[in-house]
């Protein structure tokens, strides 16, 4: 989906609940925690998407669009003080014909994240117990082996070594 259709997408859902709001600036993230999230900055209202969101179906990234619409048509509305997914966030939800509900439950959306997490983690070792890491701390394990300790048995983690060549 193209900014301009995403831009179109969100000022339909704002003119039909508050057509005096002005648009949110659209930002892309690298975040796959969120598909969208909403915020006001000193400058206006802004969109972030990230990149679970890229991921998601069509049908997905036109309900997170509108989903953070209504949330800043909420702050507006509401001289900025946000009610999250309050009773007047989902009023404003199924004035524009949509559900007042998550929209990061699409699969589109949700295999992407799962495998951005799955590429960004590792298992490192230990004697007690397996721990997963981010890859700059297996970084740090392989090149001063024993220089991070488990919390649990004070012992020093180890990487294993065919993840290591990866």
């Amino acid at each position: 989906m193209e900014t301009h259709e995403a831009d179109r997408i969100i000022r339909e859902a704002l003119d039909k609940v508050a057509p005096e709001c002005p648009s949110p600036r659209i930002i892309y993230t690298r975040a796959y925690s969120y598909c969208g999230r909403a915020c006001i900055t000193p400058h206006g209202f802004q969109i972030k998407l990230s990149n679970a969101w890229k991921g998601a179906t069509p049908e997905g990234k036109r309900q997170t669009l509108i989903h953070e619409a209504m949330h800043v048509a909420d702050a507006f509305l509401h001289k900025g003080q946000w009610s999250g997914h309050g009773f007047m966030w989902q009023v404003l939800m199924r004035k524009v014909g949509a559900r007042p509900d998550r929209c990061s439950n699409d699969p589109g959306a949700l295999a992407t994240a799962n495998q951005a997490l799955w590429h960004r983690e590792v298992w490192v070792h230990c004697p007690c117990r397996s721990l997963r890491v981010s890859k700059r701390m297996r970084s740090s394990i392989a090149q001063n082996p024993g220089s991070k300790l488990c919390a649990r048995c004070r012992k020093p983690l180890t990487a294993n070594p065919e993840e290591l060549a990866a």
